[in-house]
Formats: C-alpha cells, sequence, structure tokens
C-alpha cells in the first residue's frame, strides 16, 4: 500500500497587531495554533502541508512579523503548498504576488506557490495532482474560472480555490459560486477558503467539496465566537491499483473559546450599526422601486466616481458581511 498525507489550513491572517474584534494577543494566539500545527505534522506523518490563501492579512505585512512566522512555517520541514488570497495580493490582483511578502517567501522556497497552475506529487506509483485558483476580483461572476484541466495519469487530485464558494445562496448583490455550479469539476476534493465561516463536507457527483473555515477568527459574529478553528488531515492510499481517501477534522486545543478572545462590546456596537442600516434600507424600498438596486451596487457605482482605493472598498464590504451576517440579514 502506497499512501500520502496531506494537511489543510487556510486563512491565517497573519499580522503585528490585534483586530479591534479581539481582546487577547492576536499574534501570539497564531503563533501557540502554528505551532501546535507543526506538532500535529510530526505526529501524523504529514507529507505535504496545504494552504488555502490569505496567509498574511495584508501584502505589505512588517518584515519582522513575517520573519516571526516564516521561521514557523520552516520548522514544518515538509513542504507547503499555497495559493494567494485577496489579502496577500494589491488589488485583489495575483499578478501583483511578485512584490508583495507572500512573493517573497515563495522566492525564498518558504512556500510554494501554486496560482493557476499544476503540481505533480509522486510517491512510487501513486500520483497526486494539486491545482490552485488563487483569488482575484471578478472570480465568482463565472463559475468557468474554477475550471482545469486533470492530468491523465493522476490518480488523485485537489483544487485549492481562494473564491466565495457557498452551499446556499447569500447576500443580494455579491458575486458568489454556489457549489452546485461547480458539480462537474476535475477534482477529488476541492477545498475553499476566503468564506471565514466555512461549510460543513458536501459530496456531488466525484468531487467532495469542503471550506473547514479559517484558522483566524477576525470578526465578532456570533458565528466566528462559537466556531473553533481546525485543520484537516486528508489520507490518500492505493492498494492494487485502487485508490481510495480519508478526511478528517483536528481541532486545534490551542484556540481558546470564543467568548474569551471576541470582544462582545465590538459584537453590540456592530449589530446596532446594522439594524440602523436595515432600518434604513427598509425606508428607502418603501418609497422607492430598488428591487434591482442594493448596497453592495451602490457601494460599486459611487467607488469609480470617487476614485477610492480598492482595498477601502474590499474592507467595507468585509464589515457589511460580517454586521449582516451578525443579524441574520441575507438580503442586503
Amino acid at each position: 500500500m502506497i499512501e500520502m498525507k496531506f494537511l489543510f489550513i487556510t486563512d491565517t491572517h497573519f499580522r503585528s497587531n490585534s483586530p479591534r474584534s479581539r481582546r487577547d494577543d492576536f499574534q501570539m494566539s497564531m503563533v501557540s495554533k502554528m505551532n501546535e500545527i507543526g506538532d500535529i505534522i510530526s505526529k501524523e506523518k504529514i507529507d505535504y502541508v496545504l494552504h488555502g490563501g490569505d496567509l498574511f492579512d495584508r501584502p505589505d505585512i512588517p518584515f519582522k512579523t513575517a520573519s516571526l512566522f516564516s521561521k514557523i512555517l520552516l520548522s514544518y520541514k515538509v513542504p507547503i503548498y499555497i495559493i494567494s488570497g485577496n489579502h496577500d495580493s494589491y488589488g485583489q490582483n495575483p499578478v501583483t504576488i511578485d512584490r508583495s511578502i507572500l512573493g517573497l517567501l515563495a522566492s525564498l522556497n518558504i512556500v510554494n506557490l501554486i496560482d493557476y497552475n499544476t503540481v505533480l506529487l509522486k510517491e512510487e506509483n501513486l500520483t497526486v495532482q494539486l491545482y490552485g485558483t488563487p483569488y482575484r476580483y471578478d472570480l465568482d461572476r463565472n463559475p468557468l474560472n474554477y475550471s482545469f484541466e486533470r492530468v491523465k495519469d493522476a490518480d488523485f487530485c485537489i483544487q485549492m480555490a481562494h473564491g466565495f464558494i457557498l452551499r446556499k445562496p447569500f447576500l443580494q448583490g455579491i458575486d458568489y459560486t454556489l457549489v452546485e455550479d461547480l458539480k462537474d469539476s476535475n477534482a477529488d476534493i476541492l477545498f475553499s477558503g476566503h468564506y471565514h465561516s466555512g461549510f460543513e463536507k458536501v459530496k456531488i457527483n466525484k468531487t467532495l467539496f469542503y471550506n473547514p473555515g479559517s484558522l483566524a477568527r477576525m470578526s465578532n459574529s456570533k458565528t466566528e465566537q462559537n466556531r473553533n478553528p481546525k485543520v484537516v488531515l486528508v489520507e490518500v492510499l492505493k492498494l492494487n491499483n485502487t485508490v481510495k481517501y480519508t478526511i478528517q477534522d483536528i481541532y486545534l486545543k490551542s484556540a481558546k473559546p470564543g467568548e474569551e478572545v471576541i470582544s462582545r462590546s465590538i459584537v453590540d456596537q456592530n449589530k446596532m450599526r446594522m439594524e440602523n442600516l436595515i432600518y434604513f434600507k427598509q425606508a428607502i424600498h418603501e418609497n422607492l422601486d430598488l428591487s434591482k438596486y442594493n448596497i453592495f451596487s451602490i457601494l460599486n457605482d459611487i467607488s469609480p466616481k470617487k476614485g477610492f482605493d480598492a482595498s477601502l472598498i474590499s474592507d467595507a464590504r468585509t464589515r457589511i458581511l460580517e454586521a449582516a451576517e451578525e443579524i441574520g440579514e441575507h438580503n442586503v
């Protein structure tokens, strides 16, 4: 029997300071998690680590922070394959990765970047194909953007995608892709990141779709407060030309309970702001026919005219999503 073991993680968002939503030392919290992952790698004899994007919280993270986490990644002593997320690049454009900190780590062979390309991993007569779909601003406007060609001789295929892939419809006016839209995928497993809350495993045709959620709890929603960060262990086995796989969630013991690390006062403030926004929206709808207009289309229309920076617009959209999730509003 031949086997390969993979450990998938996503959305670590390494940064030098703590988000407003956190009451603890966020950087030290992530150091503890990454060190625990190192222990898992050793205990489970992992062959490859897979990262679903947003390694860093911004493309120009301070060198001191980059150095801290680079040393931890190097301590794993196994190859790390990663795709770029929207926070890893400038203007949410993977073409800019070469001048980002993630690009620097790739050039130093600390991580292996697989944006829009295939890597073949071989162990005797077992061949596993990895394919990476990085984030870009128009990724979820067409399901075909996730398409790729499966290598003929690949026994098994894992795709990583940093896109807004969901199991059910979400907010009106924002691009997303349903797993049903990807039912003809060439992957055996499609791991996605980007959507921090994640979603449960679902198999459609031959493809297992899974987003285990972000390793970092960045927002202050109830969902994040109740969510336990985890990593995913995948074991691919080949015996007598038959290929099988197992998949297992491993919850991180170093991740403290949400109520200890997420600030409730910020949650309540955001909830009140979002409720006021909803009331305002309802008042507009009562007086105007805006069935085809929503807060995101307003944001998209205004930003080019005002020349707002892309990162500012991205941050605004993120904050709206987090607040909407907190009060259960799914038609903003």
